[in-house]
């Protein structure tokens, strides 16, 4: 009777009991299933976000240091250095200090503001990169005002600036792409593939001469001649 009153029923023989199914049964268990099925779905979407970001990385990784280690490179200047060839020479540097050459050290290297002064009758080189070299004599004063970038798109520009003295120079290549200006009081000379001197007197006059190619000699004041070629 208890299990009549229950909803049971019998079946065969035996005697069996036959339970009747819970209302909502079947759909709490499909509703379940598909849970989690969207769980294992939203899992494996996880995943592949993760390979493909892996995957990304593991490329871009390696061009974002190689780009930013190309910036470094080309942000450095070229190698600037001056050699004493007779005599001496004091080397000043941009925070003031006093660096003598002489017998004991005859090399330095120098970069964007340093300058040198040269003694009577002594003679410097200054080597900068691998296009320009300088020799200095007559008790040369000199400033090395700028200096190349080693990637010409961040700037080529050598300028050197020259007091006093008498500078011989010898430009391996320049124009667009290594482009090399000599400043003097009167006038900046500019340089495009050349052997050619700068010596300025006493008085502040300045003579230039070209041994081969050609150089523009451009006056700092307004002059009756204007810029000129030689």
């Amino acid at each position: 009777e208890a299990n009549a009153a229950m909803g049971a029923s019998y079946s065969g023989d035996g005697g069996t009991v036959k339970w009747p199914e819970p209302p909502g049964l079947r759909a709490a268990v499909f509703s379940k299933i598909d849970a989690e099925k969207g769980r294992i779905r939203a899992e494996e979407v996880r995943r592949r976000v993760w390979r493909s970001r892996f995957r990304a990385a593991a490329v871009s990784i390696p061009f974002a240091v190689f780009s930013a280690a190309a910036v470094i490179y080309s942000l450095q200047s070229e190698p600037v250095e001056f050699t004493l060839v007779s005599g001496d020479a004091e080397v000043r540097g941009t925070d003031g200090g006093i660096s003598p050459l002489g017998a004991e050290r005859i090399a330095a290297e120098l970069k964007a503001g340093d300058a040198a002064s040269l003694g009577a009758s002594s003679r410097g080189r200054l080597r900068i990169g691998g296009h320009s070299e300088f020799t200095f004599s007559d008790s040369a004063l000199f400033q090395v005002s700028r200096v190349p970038r080693k990637l010409g798109v961040f700037g080529r520009a050598t300028v050197l600036r020259l007091d006093k003295g008498n500078l011989v120079a010898l430009v391996v290549h320049a124009g667009r792409d290594a482009d090399v200006s000599v400043e003097t009081a009167p006038a900046i000379i500019r340089v495009s593939g050349t052997v050619f001197s700068v010596s300025v007197r006493s008085n502040g006059d300045v003579d230039v001469a070209v041994e081969r190619g050609k150089v523009r000699v451009q006056p700092r004041y307004d002059t009756e001649g204007g810029p000129g070629d030689l």
